[in-house]
C-alpha cells in the first residue's frame, strides 16, 4: 500500500497548480515533498498539517477524534452487513462528515455512505484512483462495492481479491447473488452452501437468513419445488416472524407455484403476500406491491376470475409512476393476456419476445425466466415446436438430459 497522504498532497498541489517548491517552501525540503508524494516517506504530523494547510486544507488529525471514528464506521459497516438498523452511526457520522473527508479515514468515510446508497457509482469512480492507497480493510470494501457495480466478471474478479483479504459469508452471499442474477443457479447454489456455513460460524444469524432465501430462490428457478419449500421453511424459522421476509417468502412460493401451473395453490400465498404488504408499518417498495398485483392478476385469469383479474391488474397499474417503463410493458402484455385468442395476437407475441431478450439485463434472469414459459406457450399455440423445444432446454437443464 502506498502512502495516502503524499498522493492526496500531490492531488492537492496539481489541482492548485503549485509547484513542488512553491507547496514546500519554509516547511521541508522538496526532495522530501518528493519522498512524500512517491511514497518514499512518512512525513511527521506537524508537516503533514503544515503542507495541507498551504493548500487551503484543514488536515484531520485528532487522536481521539479518529479513534471514535473509526469505532462508528466500524459499528457501521458491521450493521450494514448484518442487516441491522444503523441509523444513529449514519446520523453521527454525516455529522462528522467534513472533518473526516480531511482525514486519514476519508476513503472508509467515503465507501460507508457509497455501501448505504449514496451514489455509489459516482464515488465508486471518484476512489477508484485511490485503490492502490488502500490497506486491507479499506481494499476489501471497495472491491465488494466494485462487485455489486461492475459487470458479472469483473464483479467475480473483485470477489475473488475480497475473499483473498476476508474470507467471510459477506463474499460468499454476494458471489451467489451475482451468480443468481446471471441465471447460474447451480453455481450460485455452491456459494450459498459456503456462506451459511461462514454465517453460522460468525454468529450472524441475518445472514443465515438472507443466504437461505437466495438458495430458495435458486431452486425454485431450477423448478425443484421441494428443496425450494424446505429452504424456505428454514428461512423463515430464522426469520423470527419478520412480516417483511415472510411476505417476500409468501410472493415467491406463490411466483413459483404460478410457474409450475399449480394456480389454486398460488392463490393464497399471494393473498397473504398482498396482506402482508398493506401493512403501514413496512417499508415496502413500490416495485415489490407492483409484482404482487402483477402475479394475481395472472392467477385470477388462469383460475377465470376475470373481474377479480382486472381489478389486480389495475392495482398495479396505479403502482407505475417513478418505476422503470419495463414494468409497464409487463403489464401490458397480461392486459393482452386477458383477451380471446391471445396467443395469436401479433401485439403480445412481439412484446412477449422483447420482453424475453431484456429482462435479465433490465430486472433479473428470474423474470426472464418467467416470461419464457408464456413464450413457449404461444410458440406452441403457432406450431413453431422446434423453437419451443429448444426454449424448454434452455430454461431447465434437466430438459438437456439424454
Amino acid at each position: 500500500m502506498k502512502n495516502l497522504v503524499g498522493f492526496r498532497l500531490r492531488e492537492g498541489r496539481l489541482r492548485k497548480n503549485m509547484s513542488q517548491a512553491g507547496l514546500c517552501r519554509g516547511i521541508c525540503a522538496v526532495s522530501y515533498l518528493s519522498k512524500i508524494e512517491q511514497g518514499r516517506a512518512e512525513p511527521g504530523p506537524d508537516i503533514v498539517r503544515l503542507l495541507f494547510a498551504r493548500l487551503g486544507v484543514s488536515y484531520e488529525d485528532d487522536p481521539l477524534f479518529l479513534q471514535e471514528s473509526r469505532a462508528l464506521l466500524h459499528t457501521l459497516f458491521e450493521k450494514h452487513f448484518r442487516e441491522e438498523d444503523c441509523a444513529a452511526e449514519e446520523e453521527e457520522l454525516w455529522r462528522r462528515g467534513p472533518r473526516l473527508l480531511q482525514s486519514p479515514l476519508c476513503l472508509t468515510y467515503r465507501l460507508a455512505w457509497a455501501f448505504r446508497g449514496q451514489e455509489p457509482e459516482a464515488e465508486y469512480a471518484a476512489l477508484t484512483p485511490y485503490a492502490e492507497y488502500m490497506d486491507d480493510d479499506v481494499r476489501f470494501l471497495y472491491e465488494l462495492l466494485r462487485a455489486h457495480l461492475t459487470p458479472f466478471e469483473e464483479g467475480m474478479q473483485a470477489l475473488r481479491r475480497a475473499e483473498s483479504l476476508n474470507p467471510c459469508s459477506r463474499v460468499s452471499y454476494t458471489a451467489a447473488g451475482l451468480l443468481f442474477g446471471s441465471g447460474k443457479y447451480q453455481e450460485a447454489l455452491r456459494y450459498c452452501t459456503q456462506g451459511y456455513t461462514r454465517a453460522a460460524g460468525e454468529g450472524c444469524i441475518p445472514m443465515m437468513r438472507e443466504i437461505s432465501f437466495l438458495e430458495a430462490l435458486c431452486y425454485a428457478n431450477l423448478f425443484q419445488h421441494t428443496l425450494m419449500l424446505r429452504a424456505f421453511d428454514r428461512t423463515s424459522a430464522l426469520s423470527q416472524g419478520d412480516p417483511e421476509m415472510l411476505a417476500r417468502i409468501d410472493y415467491n412460493i406463490g411466483a413459483s407455484f404460478l410457474e409450475k401451473g399449480r394456480f389454486a395453490e398460488a392463490l393464497p400465498r399471494l393473498l397473504d403476500a398482498e396482506r402482508r404488504y398493506r401493512d403501514p408499518t413496512m417499508h415496502t417498495g413500490k416495485d415489490s406491491r407492483c409484482m404482487v398485483f402483477h402475479k394475481l392478476a395472472i392467477c385470477c385469469r388462469e383460475l377465470s376470475h376475470q373481474e377479480e383479474a382486472r381489478k389486480w391488474l389495475a392495482q398495479a397499474q396505479s403502482e407505475l409512476p417513478g418505476l422503470p417503463e419495463i414494468y409497464g410493458r409487463m403489464l401490458r402484455l397480461i392486459e393482452l393476456r386477458l383477451q380471446p385468442q391471445y396467443n395469436l395476437n401479433d401485439e403480445y407475441f412481439t412484446l412477449l419476445q422483447s420482453l424475453c431478450a431484456e429482462l435479465g439485463d433490465a430486472l433479473h434472469h428470474g423474470y426472464r425466466q418467467f416470461h419464457a414459459l408464456f413464450l413457449m406457450e404461444a410458440l406452441v399455440a403457432r406450431r413453431r415446436y422446434r423453437e419451443a423445444y429448444l426454449l424448454a432446454r434452455e430454461l431447465n437443464p434437466m430438459f438437456s438430459q439424454e
